[in-house]
C-alpha cells in the first residue's frame, strides 16, 4: 500500500481527500483526482454528448464534498472543462 499522506492533517484514500482540520473544525472530505496532479493536459470526458455526465459528476461532488465552498469550486472547474470541450 502506498503512503498518500500529504501532511499531518491531510491524506487521500481511493478517490477521497480527507482533511482532519485544525482544532474544532472536524473532518472534511472532498474528491481526490490523481489526474489533477499531472503537469500535462488530460481529456477527462472525450464524448460529452449529453448532460448526464455533467449531472453525474455534480452528484459525485455533492456526495464527497463536506464543505460547500469546495463543492462550488469543483463545480466551477467542471463547468470550465465542459465549456472548453464544446
Amino acid at each position: 500500500m502506498k503512503n498518500t499522506t500529504v501532511c499531518q492533517t491531510e491524506t487521500s484514500y481511493l478517490d477521497t481527500k480527507i482533511n482532519t482540520g485544525k482544532g474544532s473544525e472536524g473532518i472534511k472530505t472532498s474528491i481526490y483526482d490523481k489526474r489533477e496532479d499531472f503537469k500535462f493536459k488530460i481529456v477527462n470526458f472525450p464524448y460529452v454528448d449529453s448532460n448526464g455526465i455533467y449531472i453525474s459528476q455534480l452528484v459525485r461532488s455533492a456526495i464527497f464534498c463536506s464543505d460547500k465552498r469546495e463543492f462550488k469550486a469543483r463545480n466551477k472547474r467542471l463547468s470550465t472543462k465542459f465549456e472548453k470541450q464544446d
